[in-house]
């Protein structure tokens, strides 16, 4: 698919996540003044195209989208209130709309069809990291598909998403694919910062990886 691997700083796992500069880092931590202080979201560019964020674990999507209640006491209140938050962010600052025919942004989907994610994610914790990024252009009715996968059992734990676009006539494409080793105290806690690291990613490609966004950043959003 024309992917161009990208290598990795040793100092980091992924090199957009400067905040985390350690690994085994907990991505829901990071500071939310980052992407509050960043540039605005180009969103004449992102009104146009359709966004859908998919995650293998029921409880993950159910709990963010608001069709299940979520107790204040819960221990992933946390978790919840951040990908919400990130999916504001996307909404009203970049304009962003999910796919037409769903009504909330985040999807669920059986295992079997995430597995481009799921594999990332087992490859992570084998090999500790993957980053995979090439530049593209967006377009007026894309449709964008952000997988992700969060993965925990007694060798580590590790996360992964991939970003792929959909566009008529033409084969999906994968834009992004980033997986590496994360701290966890659960499988579903792990899968809550899946979610949150393909929130992320879709910033960071966004701001700095798109070729026809007018003013591209030099940096990530959140640096």
């Amino acid at each position: 698919m024309g992917i161009q691997e990208n290598s990795v700083c040793n100092s980091c796992l992924v090199s957009f996540w400067r905040p985390c500069s350690h690994e085994g880092a907990t991505l829901l931590h990071i500071g939310t003044d980052r992407v509050q202080s960043g540039k605005q979201l180009p969103h004449s560019l992102l009104k146009n195209v359709e966004v859908m964020f998919a995650v293998d674990n029921k409880q993950v999507a159910y709990q963010v989208n608001g069709v299940w209640p979520t107790n204040e006491t819960s221990s992933h209140r946390e978790d919840i209130d951040k990908c919400r938050w990130l999916i504001h962010i996307l909404r009203s600052r970049g304009g962003a709309v999910n796919w037409k025919t769903y009504d909330h942004m985040v999807l669920w989907r059986p295992r079997g069809f995430n597995s481009l994610a799921d594999a990332a994610a087992n490859y992570a914790r084998a090999w500790r990291k993957l980053r995979c990024i090439q530049k593209h252009d967006l377009r007026r009715d894309d449709k964008i598909l952000v997988s992700s996968d969060g993965s925990f059992n007694d060798g580590g734990a590790s996360v992964a998403c991939c970003i792929m676009l959909y566009r008529h006539g033409c084969e999906p494409l994968m834009l992004s694919c980033i997986a590496f080793h994360i701290t966890s105290t659960s499988s579903l806690h792990a899968e809550f910062q899946g979610l949150c690291l393909s929130l992320y990613a879709w910033f960071d490609w966004v701001t700095h990886h798109c070729t026809n966004q007018n003013n591209l950043s030099d940096c990530p959003l959140w640096s």
